[in-house]
């Protein structure tokens, strides 16, 4: 498929294209990498699965290329999809303030940042990122069916690729596996 979306051809960008092929690798679960404006700029086809649910589920979510922030600007609608939607926004919140500090992906994170619903206050985000190492989080997904677990790792990007983020998601056990597959 058509791994870049519409937009200007950069050394960097053109560098994260060569980085398709891993998406592809990671069939059948979903595997993607945004821009700094939050966009879905590359996805595999379990990513495209999973946002043809979630616009299933959610109408007015927008067209392709998907901006992320409108997964979590009203997060109420994921509320009966994820099960631990407190834990994933929470997560969230967290890996966003490990970025902030970093003066070359400042400023991209207050995007996203902005449209959480209020957390636990900067405090303890701080405090979390502080002691976490990678961002890494499992949410549970209860839909129609199926219910399984899917850890989903995030890799944030520095220097020219500043603000774009690596993210995979892969089951937690087999029993997930299986509803995963089928989903």
């Amino acid at each position: 498929g058509d791994w870049r979306r519409g937009g200007e051809a950069t050394p960097s960008r053109e560098h994260l294209a060569k980085l398709a092929h891993l998406l592809e690798a990671h069939e059948p679960f979903p595997a993607l990498i945004s821009g700094p404006e939050w966009c879905v700029e590359w996805q595999n086809e379990g990513a495209r699965r999973l946002f043809a649910r979630l616009r299933a589920l959610q109408p007015s979510l927008g067209v392709e290329p998907l901006d992320l922030r409108q997964l979590f600007a009203d997060p109420a609608w994921l509320r009966g999809w994820i099960v631990n939607l407190d834990e994933l926004l929470e997560a969230i919140q967290t890996g966003l303030y490990q970025l902030e500090p970093d003066p070359v992906s400042s400023g991209h994170t207050r995007a996203l940042l902005d449209v959480l619903p209020p957390g636990d206050g900067p405090g303890e985000a701080i405090e979390r990122a502080a002691r976490a190492q990678t961002w890494s989080q499992t949410i549970r997904v209860r839909d129609r069916e199926h219910e399984f677990g899917l850890e989903i790792v995030s890799v944030p990007f520095a220097g020219g690729a500043s603000g774009v983020a690596l993210a995979v998601a892969r089951t937690v056990d087999a029993a997930s596996q299986d509803s995963a597959r089928l989903y």
